[in-house]
């Protein structure tokens, strides 16, 4: 054999074994589970606090109370009070008898638009604590001495204020006032009667 020949044998045998030898796993490898040792390590399971925190819900719109103004449409409505009157309003001859019991919520009504807006006690809603509605008693507030007429023309600029008044079952607890600024809106705006 040549030289040049035995110099590209010895050449291939220890390329070989170098090559064997850097592939070759570590005593620590060799020893552990060989399940694991050849497993890429877990990724952390504590959760990533900015990626698997669930959207927060969209906040729900605040409610007024008495005595802030809420405007839709062309009204601005401020409820100031509500009282429980009783089953009777008015006197003998003049007096009106409820279902179950009259409650009066006390609001005035501005208008906030450029013309005439006629404001009717149907564009108004009482909501008790369980979700059901409750239509004004239009008759019931001609009894009352403050009684206010709902269904005049407001002129621009001006406020009209009185009690509406609703026949509820005894034990009602009133929730919500849910105005609308006209007969055909099917839901109106929530006004906290507390």
């Amino acid at each position: 054999m040549n030289r040049s020949a035995l110099t590209a044998a010895v050449a291939a045998v220890a390329l070989t074994i170098t090559l064997a030898g850097c592939s070759a796993p570590t005593t620590s490898e060799a020893d552990s589970d060989p399940i694991t040792a050849t497993q890429p390590a877990e990724a952390s399971t504590a959760p990533d606090d900015a990626t698997s925190a669930e959207p927060a819900p969209p906040a729900e719109p605040e409610v007024p109370g008495l005595n802030t103004p809420l405007t839709v449409g062309e009204f601005e409505f401020t409820v100031t009070g509500s009282a429980e009157l009783g089953a009777t309003i008015g006197e003998e001859p003049l007096s009106h008898t409820a279902q179950g019991v009259f409650l009066q919520v006390d609001l005035s009504v501005k208008n906030i638009g450029n013309k005439s807006e006629t404001f009717f006690d149907s564009y108004v809603t009482l909501v008790d604590v369980e979700g059901k509605q409750y239509d004004a008693d239009s008759m019931a507030s001609i009894y009352l001495d403050s009684a206010a007429t709902w269904a005049l023309g407001i002129n621009p600029g001006n406020t009209m204020a009185g009690p509406v008044v609703f026949d509820v079952p005894a034990g009602t607890v009133a929730e919500f006032l849910m105005v609308k600024d006209n007969m055909f809106a099917d839901d109106g705006e929530l006004i906290a009667l507390k």
